[in-house]
Order: C-alpha cells, then sequence, then structure tokens
C-alpha cells in the first residue's frame, strides 16, 4: 500500500462498532478456512473496552476510514507462562505482547499487516522492551507466514485460558540476554 497514508493511532470508545464490524469479517474468513479461532464471541465489546481502557488498543487509518486494529501490551501474558518448547528470552525480560490483530478484508494483502509489525517493533523500542510475543492458530497461514517474514521464531505452543492450543513466536528486539 504504497500511495495510501496509514496511520497508527489509539483506538477510542467511539472506534469499538467499527472494530466489531472488523472482528466479525475476521470471523467469517476463519469459518470459510474451517479456522475455529474468534468463533466464540471473541472478542467481544467488553474485551475491546478493556483494551481501550488500559490503552492497549490502536487501529490503522487509511484515508479517514479504519481498516485494521491491533492490542499491543506491555503486560506480562498469563498464558505465555507455560510453553511447550521455548521462549528466545527468559520470563522476567520485558517484551511486547501482540493480540487480536485484524485487517479488513478489502484491504488485505496490501502490507498493511506488516505495517503493524513494523510499528509494534518501533514502539517496542521506544518502550526499551527486549521482544516481542504473539500466538496464532496453526492453522493461520497467513499469520504464521507473516510473522516468519518478519523474523519472528517459533517457539513452541501454548494454551488459552479455554485449552485451545496457539503457535507462539518470538522477536528479538534488544539482544541483552543470551540464552
Amino acid at each position: 500500500m504504497k500511495e495510501k497514508q496509514l496511520v497508527l493511532r489509539q483506538t477510542t470508545t467511539k472506534d469499538i462498532d467499527t472494530l466489531l464490524v472488523l472482528y466479525t469479517d475476521a470471523q467469517k474468513r476463519f469459518a470459510a478456512q474451517q479456522i475455529d479461532q474468534w468463533q466464540n464471541n471473541y472478542p467481544n465489546r467488553e474485551t475491546l473496552k478493556r483494551d481501550i481502557d488500559n490503552k492497549e488498543s490502536y487501529v490503522v487509518v487509511c484515508e479517514d476510514e479504519i481498516v485494521a486494529t491491533a492490542m499491543f501490551s506491555a503486560s506480562l501474558e498469563p498464558t505465555y507462562q507455560k510453553i511447550e518448547g521455548k521462549w528466545l528470552t527468559p520470563d522476567e525480560t520485558p517484551y511486547m505482547v501482540i493480540h487480536r490483530m485484524t485487517v479488513k478484508s478489502t484491504f488485505l494483502h496490501q502490507g498493511i499487516a506488516r505495517y503493524i509489525l513494523d510499528k509494534a517493533m518501533q514502539l517496542c523500542q521506544d518502550l526499551h522492551l527486549y521482544s516481542i510475543r504473539v500466538d496464532t492458530h496453526k492453522d493461520n497461514e497467513f499469520m504464521s507466514s507473516l510473522l516468519k517474514k518478519k523474523g519472528f521464531a517459533y517457539c513452541g505452543k501454548i494454551y488459552l485460558h479455554d485449552g485451545n492450543e496457539r503457535d507462539a513466536y518470538e522477536y528479538f528486539i534488544r539482544r541483552r540476554y543470551v540464552m
């Protein structure tokens, strides 16, 4: 997406209805691909409101239209405490988590997901964090491929609170810690 200007900004409560439409769009895409991610009323209004209240929700705007969203958090992710595999950095190392990333169907394959990851990497550097951790459904080939192209390493499997399995990835921002 070279000719259009993208802007990442924090989400406001006025954006919630638009985000719910984006997630419904993603849920339909996943269902069509037989991926059971986000098929259980998640993310929902309460989740999005909490992300906004915590100042962890971001949207990508293109020509006054919200075309993507993601949650970036520098808080400890409880489901990442146990991994079948090994993270690149020790658990006590400050890291960023990316969750709930989606792009509007009509804007797919235009570099917006890469833009979000680039912005997350920059924010991570600005906050002096050491890495980014992210998880995705094992059948979400687009996200897995994108993460690998951006230099994320596959680290193993984690399990969500509901028991669902996810593939876990991590990207080094700062190489202070040597494993």
